[in-house]
């Protein structure tokens, strides 16, 4: 098993690799930081305060969705949410399912769209290709006032209504909080089939909930093998000390470089089905760590910005900034030993030495000669760089890598002395915008907005 899961490379984080600039043996040797931090996340997960471990142990949801999938035949699967509500969907199906997906469909699975964005394009273009009748709407806020939500599911509820009458609630899957809200309300008055998000779960934590794992079913990606992955790396994360504990000393890395100004992590996975994960782990790594207080209450400003690419395009668009522009960047490269395609590059155009020397090399030996080649690249300008790498692309090590990144970032959130798992940033913004539209109840706050017209 141990050989299954993701794997750490850190060497040109270090000093050998970067004299002036990398981390010394003691920077990342076990030490008080690090223990402190796997302690303080396993007290949390004991008094019930954080609640994304536990998922991976969890029997009844899956069971749930395989009983729920059986009388819920449909052609389409339509997910209005944003945030954590649909990044997690997106990352598994992108990563795990092949981009034509749609155009398969049917036995290996139910078509996939998305409403994530309340552009009006978006919702009138993805509804103009869809079929009330075939499609099954799963509308996912564990709040339950999520406002793009609530306008997007308004939208498609009315749409349902008008081609299936009171049949439409037929057609309708809540995933929200397990008691309260409007949402789960509204359920209960409609009869829709409802899935819960754990209270002990932000949305950003929750893609091993139904909020990712309902989804992943309809399109055919075994659950059981993601919860399998994840589990292994979940017991890993909590019961090993460095430097055998990677999503700890990742973390433990990371924290290290930034307490030295790197301020922005650069993500770049090596594999085009893996941007969706990128840009899942940008909201989690975020959203996680950009604080403006600490437990305490004192200001610290905390965090670090992440910058989602993909290799080899930005090879082509960002490595110029990455190696010659501002200092303050650490690069976090996503590799996969064992695609599961090999493409031989025919040798037809030997006369060309440009083309000559691919002829015959495989498309996975190009594409690690030019992460290998980025790396030392920016090594030589001291430009720091880690790498994990996973096996191959399937379930197992997509439920291990998902699992290896809120570790990384609870631990991340126990070094910086911050609540990793709220939103009072993200949260202000949401009230301004009830305001703005006229919400009632938020009278004196649209006055108090009224002087940045």
């Amino acid at each position: 098993m141990p050989d299954e899961l993701p794997s750490l490379d850190y060497r040109f984080a270090t000093q050998p690799s970067l004299p002036g600039k990398g981390l010394a043996p003691e920077d990342i040797a076990d030490c008080e930081l690090s223990t402190a931090a796997l302690e303080g996340l396993r007290r949390r997960i004991q008094a019930g305060e954080v609640g994304f471990t536990r998922l991976a142990y969890d029997q009844t949801t899956p069971r749930s969705i395989a009983s729920f999938a059986r009388d819920a035949r449909f052609q389409n699967f339509l997910l209005i949410g944003i945030g954590g509500s649909s990044l997690g969907a997106q990352a598994l199906l992108a990563a795990l399912k092949p981009w034509y997906h749609n155009w398969v469909a049917g036995r290996r699975g139910a078509r996939f769209f998305v409403l994530d964005n309340v552009d009006a394009d978006l919702v009138e273009r993805t509804l103009s290709m869809l079929k009330p009748r075939d499609t099954l709407v799963n509308v996912v806020s564990k709040s339950g006032t999520t406002a793009e939500t609530a306008a997007n599911f308004m939208i498609v509820r009315r749409w349902l209504i008008r081609s299936l009458g009171n049949k439409f609630a037929r057609h309708v899957v809540a995933t929200t909080d397990p008691e309260k809200g409007e949402l789960r309300a509204l359920a209960r008055e409609e009869g829709f089939a409802t899935f819960p998000v754990p209270s002990d779960v932000g949305g950003r934590f929750s893609v091993l909930t139904a909020v990712g794992l309902l989804p992943a079913h309809f399109m055919g990606v075994s659950i059981r093998q993601l919860l399998s992955g994840a589990r292994a790396m979940a017991e890993l994360g909590l019961s090993q000390a460095l430097p055998g504990n990677l999503p700890l000393l990742s973390a433990l890395i990371l924290y290290r470089f930034r307490t030295r100004g790197r301020s922005t992590q650069v993500f770049m996975p090596y594999a085009s089905n893996l941007q969706a994960f990128a840009d899942w782990y940008r909201q989690l790594w975020a959203e996680s760590l950009g604080k403006k207080v600490d437990r305490s209450g004192r200001v610290v400003n905390a965090g670090q910005a992440l910058l989602s690419s993909i290799g080899t395009i930005d090879q082509h668009s960002q490595v110029q900034l990455l190696r010659e522009g501002p200092d303050d960047k650490i690069v976090f490269f996503l590799d996969v030993k064992r695609p599961g395609r090999q493409v031989r590059i025919p040798r037809d155009l030997q006369k060309y030495p440009s083309s000559a020397y691919l002829g015959g090399r495989t498309l996975t030996e190009l594409m690690r000669a030019e992460r290998r080649a980025t790396e030392i690249a920016l090594a030589s300008d001291e430009r720091p760089s880690m790498s994990i790498s996973i096996p191959r692309v399937d379930a197992f090590s997509i439920g291990a890598l998902i699992m290896f990144f809120e570790l990384q970032t609870a631990f991340a959130g126990e070094m910086l002395g911050i609540n990793a798992y709220d939103q009072p940033g993200v949260e202000e913004g949401k009230l301004n915008t009830f305001a703005l539209m006229g919400r009632p109840g938020y009278d004196e706050r649209r006055t108090a907005l009224a002087r940045y017209e």
